[in-house]
Order: C-alpha cells, then structure tokens, then sequence
C-alpha cells in the first residue's frame, strides 16, 4: 500500500482525538446529529461473510439509503472484529461522511459508549481505552478515500489496480443505483464494479441510494 494511503488513516485518528479532547474540556454535547448511526443498525449478516468470495460484488438494499449505508459501516466493523490475520481494505467514502467512520471505529474498539463521546464526558479510563484504541487502528492496512460519487472511487480503484494493490475488502458506502437495473448507467457502472473486485481480487461491499419500505437491507451478489 502506498505510503500516503496508510497514513491517511493515522492522520484521521489523530485528528479525531484532537477533537474529543477539546470536547472533554468544553463538555459541551454536539447538536449535529446523524441521520442514522451503526448504534441503530441491526445487523443479522454475520454468517454471510463467510459465503462472500472474492471477486464478487455485493449490493445492499430495500431499507433508507441512511440505513443502507450504516449497514455497510456495521458490516466493515464486523470484518475487522472477527478477522485476527492482518487484512488490506480500501475505504471508500462520501465526502463528509469519514469523521462519522472514524468515531465510530473508535467507539467499536475502546469500547467507549458513542455518546460519550459526542458530549465529551470522558472519565480517565475513557482516555486510557481511547489511546489504545487510535494506537491499534493506526497500525491496520486500510486505505481511506472520500470523494463525490462513485465514479472517482471507480477511477481511483483502477489507478491502484494499475499498480497491481491488492485488498481482501473493498467497502464503497453507497452508489447511485436502482434496484432494477435495467439503464445502460447502471449496467455500466455494474460492470465497473464487478472489475474493480476481480482485479484486486477482493470482496466488493456497497450500498444502493435509491429508497424501499424494509426495516432492514437486503443483500444481493451482483453477477
């Protein structure tokens, strides 16, 4: 991996830390709440991993794109809490959406209560399990990347491709797409998708915008 992938995510961590400790000395609760968090998620997809393989390209939808989406943060929290053997995954992110990632990854591995740290109401332990936290996240090899839409993450994906990165997970958080289809668009960008995974022979994990009824996403392999 290159050298400025792997410290995008050092850099994010060290900036998240920044920040809490500036809310610890305020206190002050943060009135930007989220549409929808990985706290309000759940998740009954642990067993499909197992049967994800690589190469495949795998769209989760029929719930709000909000849920859709933290389905896919829940499922890459997931990945790195079950596998101990070390693992190479591309992040790929809607701009303005990386900060919520990183709290969030924080959260999952100090096992620091998110609320806490929103309103910054830490004790010292808090801070023990933090540091230790950001120390091990730090040294993971996950490459970080937030743009517009899915095409720069496609053309982003096929610049590493070229020089011949491999990962074992690729997450995109979500993708302009209809469940049906049926537009030249769709199956092209389809098509980009399923390169992407074959080509760094990873497994390939999204998110569908467009909105249904369910309570919860489904899942489908796109072949």
């Amino acid at each position: 991996m290159r050298k400025n992938d792997s410290e995008s995510l050092k850099t994010l961590l060290t900036d998240l830390y920044q920040l809490l400790q500036i809310r610890y000395e305020e206190q002050a609760i943060t009135t930007n709440e989220r549409e929808c968090s990985v706290k309000q998620v759940n998740v009954g997809f642990p067993f499909l991993l197992q049967h994800m393989k690589r190469g495949g390209v795998y769209l989760l939808s029929g719930a709000t794109p909000a849920v859709n989406r933290a389905t896919v943060e829940e499922i890459f929290l997931q990945v790195l809490d079950d596998n101990k053997t070390p693992l190479v995954v591309a992040v790929f992110l809607t701009k303005g959406t990386m900060q919520d990632w990183g709290m969030d990854m924080l959260s999952r591995f100090s096992s620091v209560p998110l609320s806490r740290m929103e309103t910054g109401k830490f004790g010292t332990d808090d801070w023990r399990k933090l540091a230790s936290a950001t120390g091990y996240l730090a040294d993971l090899n996950i490459a970080l990347h937030e743009s517009e839409n899915e095409e720069v993450f496609l053309d982003q994906i096929e610049a590493l491709q070229r020089e011949k990165q491999r990962y074992d997970y690729i997450f995109i958080d979500s993708v302009d797409m209809e469940t049906s289809m049926h537009s030249e668009v769709e199956r092209r960008l389809i098509k980009r998708l399923q390169d992407a995974a074959h080509e760094s022979e990873a497994v390939l994990i999204t998110s569908c915008r467009s909105f249904r009824s369910l309570q919860y996403p489904e899942v489908r392999e796109l072949v």
